[in-house]
């Protein structure tokens, strides 16, 4: 009997073992799996990282690009306006032209007579 009883906790005890074995199987794979899904995260994460990283450059540049443009534009606004401003001053000028024509062609005979005025006398 003492025998019989041996046999059983021996039997139990090989069940017991090969649950326990493959209980510990099957955490093994788990964790492998976590394992790797954590690597997998991980390099999604640097290479997010590292496109984020690029994008701010680029906007950086960008950012630069404008501010240089702007700046031009504001170096070609303000020649447009000085350009305009002489412009306007040949404009004035040339249309006072044939008014000081007219003024010196209106003096013209006065001027006459008073040469021939003063020759005579």
């Amino acid at each position: 009997m003492v025998a019989d009883e041996v046999r059983k906790l021996a039997e139990q005890s090989r069940q017991a073992t090969q649950e326990i074995e493959t209980l510990i199987f099957g955490i093994r794979a788990t964790i492998t799996e976590a394992v790797e899904a954590m690597s997998h995260s991980t390099q999604k994460v640097e290479s997010g990282t590292q496109i984020v990283s690029k994008a701010g450059s680029a906007f950086e540049e960008i950012l630069r690009e404008i501010v240089t443009v702007a700046k031009e534009v504001g170096t070609v606004a303000s020649s447009v306006e000085e350009m305009v401003i002489g412009s306007e001053e040949i404009v004035k000028r040339i249309l006072r032209k044939p008014f000081l024509l007219q003024q010196k062609n209106n003096r013209l005979p006065w001027n006459k007579s008073m040469h021939r005025f003063m020759n005579c006398t």
